[in-house]
Protein backbone atom coordinates (compact mmCIF):
# COMPACT_ATOMS: atom_id res chain seq x y z
CA UNK A 1 0.00 0.00 0.00
CA UNK A 2 1.13 3.52 -1.08
CA UNK A 3 2.65 5.61 1.81
CA UNK A 4 -0.06 9.31 2.54
CA UNK A 5 1.64 11.84 0.27
CA UNK A 6 1.19 14.28 2.58
CA UNK A 7 4.49 15.96 2.01
CA UNK A 8 4.31 15.60 -2.22
CA UNK A 9 6.46 17.64 -4.03
CA UNK A 10 4.94 21.05 -5.10
CA UNK A 11 4.64 20.70 -9.48
CA UNK A 12 3.48 24.10 -11.11
CA UNK A 13 1.48 24.41 -13.92
CA UNK A 14 1.07 27.94 -15.29
CA UNK A 15 -1.73 28.62 -13.44
CA UNK A 16 -0.84 27.47 -10.24
CA UNK A 17 -0.79 30.23 -7.65
CA UNK A 18 2.98 30.46 -6.44
CA UNK A 19 3.54 32.13 -2.80
CA UNK A 20 5.91 34.96 -2.46
CA UNK A 21 7.50 36.37 0.55
CA UNK A 22 4.93 39.33 -0.18
CA UNK A 23 1.67 36.90 0.13
CA UNK A 24 -1.37 38.66 -1.28
CA UNK A 25 -4.86 37.29 -0.82
CA UNK A 26 -5.28 34.18 -3.20
CA UNK A 27 -1.96 32.69 -2.60
CA UNK A 28 -1.76 29.86 -1.59
CA UNK A 29 -0.75 29.55 2.66
CA UNK A 30 2.83 27.94 2.53
CA UNK A 31 2.07 28.02 6.66
CA UNK A 32 -0.44 25.14 5.92
CA UNK A 33 1.68 21.40 5.99
CA UNK A 34 4.39 24.16 5.16
CA UNK A 35 5.71 24.93 2.75
CA UNK A 36 3.27 23.51 0.50
CA UNK A 37 -0.27 25.15 0.96
CA UNK A 38 -2.01 21.85 0.59
CA UNK A 39 -1.90 17.94 1.97
CA UNK A 40 -3.19 14.59 -0.29
CA UNK A 41 -3.54 11.53 1.33
CA UNK A 42 -3.66 8.43 -0.55
CA UNK A 43 -6.20 5.36 0.83
CA UNK A 44 -5.50 2.94 -2.00
CA UNK A 45 -7.12 -0.58 0.25
CA UNK A 46 -3.88 -2.18 -1.06
CA UNK A 47 -4.52 -2.83 -4.99
CA UNK A 48 -1.43 -1.59 -5.12
CA UNK A 49 -1.43 2.18 -5.44
CA UNK A 50 -3.65 2.98 -8.13
CA UNK A 51 -7.18 4.03 -6.50
CA UNK A 52 -10.00 6.43 -7.63
CA UNK A 53 -10.39 7.86 -3.99
CA UNK A 54 -12.11 10.91 -3.93
CA UNK A 55 -12.90 13.80 -1.12
CA UNK A 56 -16.34 15.39 -0.94
CA UNK A 57 -16.43 17.29 1.89
CA UNK A 58 -14.06 19.49 4.16
CA UNK A 59 -15.06 19.85 7.98
CA UNK A 60 -13.52 22.17 10.22
CA UNK A 61 -14.51 20.96 13.93
CA UNK A 62 -14.33 23.54 16.77
CA UNK A 63 -10.66 22.80 17.80
CA UNK A 64 -9.57 23.49 14.08
CA UNK A 65 -9.07 19.93 13.27
CA UNK A 66 -9.67 19.86 9.75
CA UNK A 67 -11.80 16.14 8.92
CA UNK A 68 -11.90 15.41 4.85
CA UNK A 69 -14.79 12.96 3.78
CA UNK A 70 -15.18 10.74 0.54
CA UNK A 71 -15.18 7.56 -0.73
CA UNK A 72 -12.69 4.98 -1.59
CA UNK A 73 -12.69 3.09 -4.65
CA UNK A 74 -10.88 -0.39 -5.14
CA UNK A 75 -12.65 -2.83 -7.56
CA UNK A 76 -15.97 -4.59 -7.31
CA UNK A 77 -17.82 -4.61 -3.83
CA UNK A 78 -14.91 -2.83 -2.06
CA UNK A 79 -16.24 0.58 -2.03
CA UNK A 80 -16.08 2.41 1.14
CA UNK A 81 -16.70 5.81 3.15
CA UNK A 82 -12.93 7.07 3.93
CA UNK A 83 -12.34 9.66 6.38
CA UNK A 84 -9.08 11.02 7.68
CA UNK A 85 -8.39 13.99 9.39
CA UNK A 86 -5.92 16.71 9.39
CA UNK A 87 -4.22 19.03 12.06
CA UNK A 88 -4.87 22.40 12.12
CA UNK A 89 -1.32 23.15 10.41
CA UNK A 90 -2.05 20.47 7.82
CA UNK A 91 -0.36 17.80 9.09
CA UNK A 92 -1.39 14.28 9.52
CA UNK A 93 -3.61 13.69 12.87
CA UNK A 94 -3.11 10.12 13.52
CA UNK A 95 -5.24 9.60 16.85
CA UNK A 96 -8.13 10.13 14.12
CA UNK A 97 -9.60 6.64 13.46
CA UNK A 98 -7.07 3.78 13.13
CA UNK A 99 -3.56 5.35 12.30
CA UNK A 100 -5.58 8.81 11.20
CA UNK A 101 -7.70 6.79 8.56
CA UNK A 102 -11.38 6.08 8.87
CA UNK A 103 -13.14 3.31 5.89
CA UNK A 104 -16.42 1.89 6.11
CA UNK A 105 -18.04 -0.24 3.72
CA UNK A 106 -21.84 -0.21 5.03
CA UNK A 107 -21.43 -4.28 4.37
CA UNK A 108 -24.20 -4.84 6.58
CA UNK A 109 -28.23 -5.20 6.18
CA UNK A 110 -29.56 -4.27 2.95
CA UNK A 111 -26.03 -3.13 1.86
CA UNK A 112 -24.40 -6.15 1.44
CA UNK A 113 -23.58 -5.69 -1.97
CA UNK A 114 -23.57 -1.96 -1.52
CA UNK A 115 -21.42 -0.08 -2.90
CA UNK A 116 -21.84 4.01 -1.67
CA UNK A 117 -21.52 7.11 -3.24
CA UNK A 118 -20.43 10.00 -0.79
CA UNK A 119 -22.38 13.16 -1.79
CA UNK A 120 -22.26 14.96 1.38
CA UNK A 121 -20.78 15.51 5.54
CA UNK A 122 -21.38 18.03 7.70
CA UNK A 123 -20.65 18.34 11.83
CA UNK A 124 -23.48 18.26 14.68
CA UNK A 125 -23.04 19.92 17.46
CA UNK A 126 -20.85 17.47 19.49
CA UNK A 127 -18.71 17.63 16.40
CA UNK A 128 -19.89 14.46 15.20
CA UNK A 129 -19.40 13.44 11.80
CA UNK A 130 -22.49 12.91 9.49
CA UNK A 131 -22.01 11.31 5.66
CA UNK A 132 -25.01 11.10 3.50
CA UNK A 133 -25.56 9.81 -0.05
CA UNK A 134 -26.48 6.40 -2.13
CA UNK A 135 -25.35 3.49 -3.41
CA UNK A 136 -24.28 1.54 -6.64
CA UNK A 137 -25.81 -1.02 -6.69
CA UNK A 138 -29.63 -0.54 -5.35
CA UNK A 139 -32.00 2.30 -5.13
CA UNK A 140 -31.47 3.03 -1.43
CA UNK A 141 -30.02 6.22 0.30
CA UNK A 142 -28.50 6.58 4.31
CA UNK A 143 -27.07 8.28 6.68
CA UNK A 144 -24.23 7.50 8.37
CA UNK A 145 -22.78 8.77 11.81
CA UNK A 146 -19.00 8.83 13.33
CA UNK A 147 -17.87 9.73 16.13
CA UNK A 148 -15.49 13.25 16.12
CA UNK A 149 -12.45 10.46 16.63
CA UNK A 150 -13.95 8.74 13.12
CA UNK A 151 -15.45 5.69 15.09
CA UNK A 152 -19.05 4.50 13.51
CA UNK A 153 -21.41 5.52 16.20
CA UNK A 154 -23.65 1.88 17.02
CA UNK A 155 -25.66 4.58 19.17
CA UNK A 156 -27.34 6.19 15.70
CA UNK A 157 -29.71 4.34 13.43
CA UNK A 158 -28.93 0.62 13.18
CA UNK A 159 -25.26 -0.13 14.00
CA UNK A 160 -24.36 3.62 12.92
CA UNK A 161 -26.30 3.67 9.76
CA UNK A 162 -29.67 4.78 8.99
CA UNK A 163 -30.90 3.42 5.79
CA UNK A 164 -34.23 4.02 3.29
CA UNK A 165 -35.05 1.70 0.15
CA UNK A 166 -38.00 3.07 -1.80
CA UNK A 167 -40.50 0.45 -3.81
CA UNK A 168 -39.61 -1.69 -6.86
CA UNK A 169 -39.86 1.09 -9.75
CA UNK A 170 -38.51 3.76 -7.68
CA UNK A 171 -35.20 5.31 -6.34
CA UNK A 172 -33.72 8.19 -3.65
CA UNK A 173 -30.72 10.00 -4.16
CA UNK A 174 -29.62 11.47 -0.89
CA UNK A 175 -27.47 14.94 -2.30
CA UNK A 176 -26.92 17.04 0.94
CA UNK A 177 -27.18 16.97 4.86
CA UNK A 178 -27.54 19.63 7.19
CA UNK A 179 -28.28 19.47 11.39
CA UNK A 180 -30.32 22.08 12.91
CA UNK A 181 -30.92 23.49 16.31
CA UNK A 182 -32.07 20.13 17.42
CA UNK A 183 -28.47 18.01 16.48
CA UNK A 184 -30.90 16.72 13.65
CA UNK A 185 -30.25 15.61 10.97
CA UNK A 186 -32.34 16.76 7.71
CA UNK A 187 -31.57 15.56 3.74
CA UNK A 188 -32.19 17.00 1.06
CA UNK A 189 -31.98 15.35 -2.50
CA UNK A 190 -34.16 13.38 -5.50
CA UNK A 191 -37.41 11.15 -5.23
CA UNK A 192 -37.41 9.41 -8.99
CA UNK A 193 -40.07 7.08 -10.70
CA UNK A 194 -37.83 4.27 -12.75
CA UNK A 195 -39.08 2.51 -16.17
CA UNK A 196 -36.03 0.06 -15.51
CA UNK A 197 -32.91 1.92 -15.19
CA UNK A 198 -34.58 5.21 -16.88
CA UNK A 199 -36.24 7.74 -15.23
CA UNK A 200 -39.44 9.19 -15.99
CA UNK A 201 -39.58 11.52 -13.54
CA UNK A 202 -38.64 13.43 -10.40
CA UNK A 203 -39.32 14.84 -7.26
CA UNK A 204 -37.43 17.24 -4.43
CA UNK A 205 -36.92 15.61 -1.48
CA UNK A 206 -36.67 16.59 2.08
CA UNK A 207 -36.46 14.67 5.21
CA UNK A 208 -35.45 15.04 8.52
CA UNK A 209 -33.88 12.09 11.32
CA UNK A 210 -34.16 12.10 14.92
CA UNK A 211 -30.98 12.98 16.67
CA UNK A 212 -30.64 9.28 17.31
CA UNK A 213 -30.96 8.56 13.90
CA UNK A 214 -34.94 7.47 13.17
CA UNK A 215 -37.28 8.80 11.04
CA UNK A 216 -38.25 12.07 13.17
CA UNK A 217 -42.22 12.03 13.18
CA UNK A 218 -42.39 15.84 13.71
CA UNK A 219 -41.61 16.41 9.80
CA UNK A 220 -44.16 15.31 7.63
CA UNK A 221 -45.50 12.40 9.63
CA UNK A 222 -42.21 11.06 9.57
CA UNK A 223 -42.46 10.33 5.56
CA UNK A 224 -40.18 11.88 2.59
CA UNK A 225 -41.40 15.92 1.72
CA UNK A 226 -41.47 15.12 -1.78
CA UNK A 227 -42.56 17.79 -4.44
CA UNK A 228 -42.97 18.13 -8.10
CA UNK A 229 -43.32 21.54 -8.91
CA UNK A 230 -44.60 20.82 -12.37
CA UNK A 231 -43.89 23.37 -15.26
CA UNK A 232 -44.22 20.21 -17.54
CA UNK A 233 -45.64 16.55 -16.94
CA UNK A 234 -43.43 14.22 -16.12
CA UNK A 235 -40.52 16.94 -15.30
CA UNK A 236 -37.32 15.74 -13.55
CA UNK A 237 -36.58 17.88 -10.89
CA UNK A 238 -34.55 17.71 -7.68
CA UNK A 239 -32.68 19.21 -4.83
CA UNK A 240 -29.02 18.64 -4.53
CA UNK A 241 -28.47 21.28 -1.43
CA UNK A 242 -30.49 22.68 1.80
CA UNK A 243 -29.69 25.25 4.41
CA UNK A 244 -31.27 25.64 7.85
CA UNK A 245 -32.01 29.39 8.97
CA UNK A 246 -32.45 30.11 12.80
CA UNK A 247 -36.13 29.02 12.79
CA UNK A 248 -35.72 25.58 11.64
CA UNK A 249 -37.35 26.61 7.99
CA UNK A 250 -35.49 24.26 5.38
CA UNK A 251 -34.41 25.66 1.80
CA UNK A 252 -34.43 23.17 -0.78
CA UNK A 253 -31.91 24.44 -3.87
CA UNK A 254 -33.43 22.60 -6.54
CA UNK A 255 -34.02 22.76 -10.33
CA UNK A 256 -37.60 22.67 -12.12
CA UNK A 257 -37.62 21.14 -15.48
CA UNK A 258 -39.36 23.23 -18.29
CA UNK A 259 -39.89 23.16 -21.61
CA UNK A 260 -36.32 24.05 -22.87
CA UNK A 261 -34.84 24.44 -19.68
CA UNK A 262 -34.50 24.34 -16.31
CA UNK A 263 -35.84 26.97 -13.68
CA UNK A 264 -33.47 27.56 -10.88
CA UNK A 265 -35.65 27.58 -7.73
CA UNK A 266 -35.83 27.87 -3.55
CA UNK A 267 -38.63 25.42 -2.20
CA UNK A 268 -38.88 26.81 1.63
CA UNK A 269 -40.42 24.18 3.84
CA UNK A 270 -41.63 24.94 7.73
CA UNK A 271 -39.61 23.30 10.20
CA UNK A 272 -42.56 20.53 10.36
CA UNK A 273 -41.81 19.72 6.85
CA UNK A 274 -44.73 21.14 4.92
CA UNK A 275 -44.43 24.06 2.14
CA UNK A 276 -44.07 27.37 3.69
CA UNK A 277 -46.80 28.84 1.46
CA UNK A 278 -45.45 32.57 2.60
CA UNK A 279 -42.89 31.81 0.18
CA UNK A 280 -44.36 32.38 -3.13
CA UNK A 281 -47.46 31.29 -1.99
CA UNK A 282 -46.65 27.93 -2.45
CA UNK A 283 -43.19 27.96 -0.62
CA UNK A 284 -41.18 27.84 -3.85
CA UNK A 285 -39.62 31.01 -5.24
CA UNK A 286 -38.44 31.01 -8.98
CA UNK A 287 -34.76 32.53 -9.55
CA UNK A 288 -35.00 32.52 -13.23
CA UNK A 289 -32.81 30.11 -15.87
CA UNK A 290 -30.27 30.24 -18.15
CA UNK A 291 -31.78 30.08 -21.59
CA UNK A 292 -32.08 26.45 -23.41
CA UNK A 293 -29.91 25.02 -20.52
CA UNK A 294 -30.32 22.32 -17.70
CA UNK A 295 -29.42 23.09 -14.43
CA UNK A 296 -27.92 21.10 -11.49
CA UNK A 297 -27.67 22.49 -8.22
CA UNK A 298 -25.05 22.21 -5.92
CA UNK A 299 -25.43 24.81 -3.57
CA UNK A 300 -27.64 27.03 -1.50
CA UNK A 301 -26.77 28.69 1.65
CA UNK A 302 -27.89 31.79 3.93
CA UNK A 303 -25.31 34.70 2.86
CA UNK A 304 -26.47 36.45 6.27
CA UNK A 305 -29.84 36.39 7.87
CA UNK A 306 -31.57 38.22 5.11
CA UNK A 307 -30.44 36.85 1.59
CA UNK A 308 -30.08 33.39 0.21
CA UNK A 309 -27.39 32.28 -2.51
CA UNK A 310 -27.84 29.30 -5.18
CA UNK A 311 -25.42 28.15 -7.37
CA UNK A 312 -24.77 25.27 -9.49
CA UNK A 313 -24.14 24.31 -12.94
CA UNK A 314 -25.68 25.04 -16.15
CA UNK A 315 -24.93 22.80 -19.45
CA UNK A 316 -26.19 24.22 -22.55
CA UNK A 317 -28.62 21.74 -24.06
CA UNK A 318 -27.87 23.04 -28.14
CA UNK A 319 -23.89 21.76 -27.19
CA UNK A 320 -23.65 19.65 -23.99
CA UNK A 321 -19.87 19.84 -23.83
CA UNK A 322 -20.66 23.50 -22.81
CA UNK A 323 -21.40 24.56 -19.03
CA UNK A 324 -20.61 26.90 -16.56
CA UNK A 325 -21.66 28.52 -13.52
CA UNK A 326 -25.57 29.80 -12.79
CA UNK A 327 -26.17 31.70 -9.59
CA UNK A 328 -28.89 33.65 -8.05
CA UNK A 329 -30.28 35.05 -4.80
CA UNK A 330 -33.15 35.48 -3.34
CA UNK A 331 -34.73 37.29 -0.05
CA UNK A 332 -35.26 35.43 2.36
CA UNK A 333 -37.97 37.58 4.40
CA UNK A 334 -39.78 37.96 1.18
CA UNK A 335 -38.98 35.43 -1.22
CA UNK A 336 -38.41 38.11 -4.06
CA UNK A 337 -35.65 36.99 -6.47
CA UNK A 338 -32.90 39.40 -6.16
CA UNK A 339 -29.37 39.23 -8.34
CA UNK A 340 -28.29 36.70 -10.67
CA UNK A 341 -26.04 35.75 -13.50
CA UNK A 342 -23.86 33.13 -14.99
CA UNK A 343 -20.05 32.31 -15.16
CA UNK A 344 -18.98 31.25 -18.56
CA UNK A 345 -15.77 30.07 -19.23
CA UNK A 346 -13.91 30.76 -22.27
CA UNK A 347 -11.38 27.97 -22.21
CA UNK A 348 -13.45 25.25 -21.36
CA UNK A 349 -16.97 23.90 -19.43
CA UNK A 350 -16.86 24.52 -16.01
CA UNK A 351 -18.58 22.25 -12.84
CA UNK A 352 -20.13 23.70 -9.94
CA UNK A 353 -19.52 22.34 -6.45
CA UNK A 354 -19.78 23.63 -2.95
CA UNK A 355 -20.28 27.04 -1.81
CA UNK A 356 -19.61 28.59 1.99
CA UNK A 357 -21.04 31.94 2.77
CA UNK A 358 -18.62 33.67 5.35
CA UNK A 359 -19.94 36.27 8.43
CA UNK A 360 -19.25 38.98 6.51
CA UNK A 361 -21.53 38.05 3.53
CA UNK A 362 -18.60 36.80 1.13
CA UNK A 363 -19.44 33.71 -0.42
CA UNK A 364 -16.52 31.03 -2.04
CA UNK A 365 -17.87 28.89 -4.05
CA UNK A 366 -15.64 25.42 -5.17
CA UNK A 367 -15.52 24.65 -8.95
CA UNK A 368 -13.64 23.11 -11.52
CA UNK A 369 -12.85 23.84 -14.53
CA UNK A 370 -10.98 22.73 -18.36
CA UNK A 371 -8.12 24.31 -19.36
CA UNK A 372 -8.44 24.26 -22.57
CA UNK A 373 -11.80 23.96 -24.58
CA UNK A 374 -10.90 20.51 -26.61
CA UNK A 375 -10.49 16.98 -25.32
CA UNK A 376 -7.90 15.80 -23.02
CA UNK A 377 -7.51 18.60 -21.28
CA UNK A 378 -7.05 18.96 -17.92
CA UNK A 379 -9.07 19.83 -15.53
CA UNK A 380 -8.05 22.29 -13.00
CA UNK A 381 -9.76 23.68 -9.38
CA UNK A 382 -10.90 27.40 -8.73
CA UNK A 383 -12.70 29.14 -6.09
CA UNK A 384 -14.91 31.40 -7.64
CA UNK A 385 -15.73 34.50 -4.90
CA UNK A 386 -18.91 37.02 -4.79
CA UNK A 387 -19.04 40.23 -3.18
CA UNK A 388 -15.38 40.65 -3.15
CA UNK A 389 -12.37 41.13 -5.57
CA UNK A 390 -9.89 38.85 -4.14
CA UNK A 391 -7.72 37.87 -7.50
CA UNK A 392 -8.31 34.33 -7.33
CA UNK A 393 -11.94 34.89 -8.89
CA UNK A 394 -11.62 32.06 -11.29
CA UNK A 395 -8.00 31.81 -11.45
CA UNK A 396 -7.19 27.64 -12.17
CA UNK A 397 -4.47 25.93 -10.29
CA UNK A 398 -3.61 22.37 -9.81
CA UNK A 399 -1.27 20.24 -7.47
CA UNK A 400 0.55 17.74 -9.83
CA UNK A 401 1.53 19.59 -12.86
CA UNK A 402 -1.02 18.25 -16.38
CA UNK A 403 -3.12 16.05 -14.17
CA UNK A 404 -6.70 16.88 -13.48
CA UNK A 405 -7.61 18.53 -9.96
CA UNK A 406 -11.08 18.81 -9.32
CA UNK A 407 -13.00 21.09 -6.71
CA UNK A 408 -15.32 19.20 -4.21
CA UNK A 409 -16.31 20.81 -0.96
CA UNK A 410 -15.31 24.29 0.95
CA UNK A 411 -15.25 25.46 3.99
CA UNK A 412 -13.21 28.52 5.71
CA UNK A 413 -10.93 28.28 8.99
CA UNK A 414 -9.84 31.83 10.42
CA UNK A 415 -11.12 33.53 7.90
CA UNK A 416 -9.12 31.43 5.02
CA UNK A 417 -10.93 29.26 2.23
CA UNK A 418 -9.96 25.64 2.80
CA UNK A 419 -11.22 24.12 -0.12
CA UNK A 420 -11.43 20.20 -0.66
CA UNK A 421 -10.02 18.76 -3.90
CA UNK A 422 -10.03 15.12 -6.08
CA UNK A 423 -6.58 15.56 -7.01
CA UNK A 424 -5.19 13.40 -9.99
CA UNK A 425 -1.72 11.63 -8.95
CA UNK A 426 -1.12 9.28 -11.99
CA UNK A 427 -3.61 7.65 -14.47
CA UNK A 428 -6.26 6.40 -12.79
CA UNK A 429 -5.22 6.93 -9.30
CA UNK A 430 -6.76 9.61 -7.64
CA UNK A 431 -6.35 11.26 -4.34
CA UNK A 432 -7.70 13.37 -1.48
CA UNK A 433 -6.20 16.58 -0.71
CA UNK A 434 -7.13 20.04 0.55
CA UNK A 435 -5.50 23.75 0.03
CA UNK A 436 -5.64 26.08 2.45
CA UNK A 437 -5.50 30.12 0.78
CA UNK A 438 -4.48 33.67 2.26
CA UNK A 439 -7.07 36.02 2.57
CA UNK A 440 -6.91 38.79 4.84
CA UNK A 441 -9.44 41.27 3.79
CA UNK A 442 -12.49 41.38 1.63
CA UNK A 443 -13.41 44.63 -0.51
CA UNK A 444 -17.31 44.92 -1.07
CA UNK A 445 -18.37 47.21 -4.27
CA UNK A 446 -22.45 47.75 -5.23
CA UNK A 447 -23.97 45.29 -2.11
CA UNK A 448 -27.47 46.36 -0.53
CA UNK A 449 -27.20 44.59 2.55
CA UNK A 450 -30.27 44.82 3.37
CA UNK A 451 -32.18 44.39 -0.38
CA UNK A 452 -33.14 42.13 -2.46
CA UNK A 453 -31.47 43.41 -4.88
CA UNK A 454 -27.70 42.97 -4.22
CA UNK A 455 -25.54 43.16 -7.39
CA UNK A 456 -22.59 40.74 -7.80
Amino acid sequence: MRASRLLAPLLCVASLFIATADAANGDLDTAFNSPFGYSTYAFDLGNGGNNADYTQAVLVQSNGNIVLVGRSISGASSDVIGLTRLLPDGSHDVSFGTSGATTFPLASGVYSSAEPYVNAAALDAQGRILVTGDTATDQCSYVARFTANGVIDNSFGTNGVYVTCPPNGFSTRFSDIAVDGSNRPVVAGVYATLNGDFIISSDLLAYRLTSAGQSDLTFNGGSFFKRSVGYVLNSRDRAGALAIDSAGRIYLGGSAQSATYDSEIVLRLTSAGAADNSCGSTGVANLGAVANSSFFPTAVLLRDAHHVFLAGTYTDKSNVTQSGIAFAEMDADTCAPGSSGITSPASGSATAARAIAASDGAVYLSYSQLTLAQAGSPRLSAIQAFYDTLPYNGSLYGIYSSQNSYGQGINLIGGRPLQALEQQYSGTDYDYAVVRFQNDRIFYGNFDRDGAKSTF
